[in-house]
């Protein structure tokens, strides 16, 4: 009888030993993550983007609006991407987009552009006709505004 307490008392303590070890490393865990998305949030800008066109239509259901952040310093090379955000949209422009994207993707050395399209189910509605420089003014709160030119359609012929 009095044997079995030893053997039940080593059991407990062993027990509360092996419950605070897994907290521990639980709180550990969490410490690591806090400070992953404390480096993330570091890391991560957000780039402000008006678009709109200046004709009075519409858009048909099911448009989309594509926002690319772009590297153009390099020339006769397709522009390097460094973000890009896919938005369905409703309703009339403007379109107010939150662009994502991480800062150590950006050399102050080289040139930025953001770009802006309108589809709809794979076609081409509207695009940005110009260079829109998102670092140009770093002194200004106010949103990139970016006006995207109706594309001319081609007559469908038999």
């Amino acid at each position: 009888m009095f044997s079995s307490k030893p053997d039940s008392m080593l059991k407990s303590i062993a027990g509360l030993c092996f419950l605070a070890s897994g907290t521990l490393m639980l709180s550990a865990c969490n410490d690591d993550t806090a400070q992953q998305n404390s480096a993330v949030a570091q890391t991560t800008a957000t780039l402000p983007v008006q678009i709109s066109y200046l004709d009075r239509s519409l858009l048909t259901p099911n448009s989309q609006l594509t926002v690319t952040l772009v590297d153009v310093s390099k020339m006769d090379v397709a522009a390097t991407v460094i973000s890009e955000q896919v938005i369905d949209l409703v309703g009339a422009p403007p379109y107010q987009v939150e662009l994502k994207y991480n800062r150590e993707k950006i050399d102050p050395t080289h040139r930025y552009s953001v770009r802006a399209t309108i589809n709809n189910q794979g076609k081409l509605l509207y695009t940005s006709t110009t260079s829109n420089s998102p670092f140009a003014d770093t002194s200004s709160s106010e949103p990139l505004e970016i006006i995207v030119t109706k594309v001319a359609q081609k007559p469908d012929v038999d």
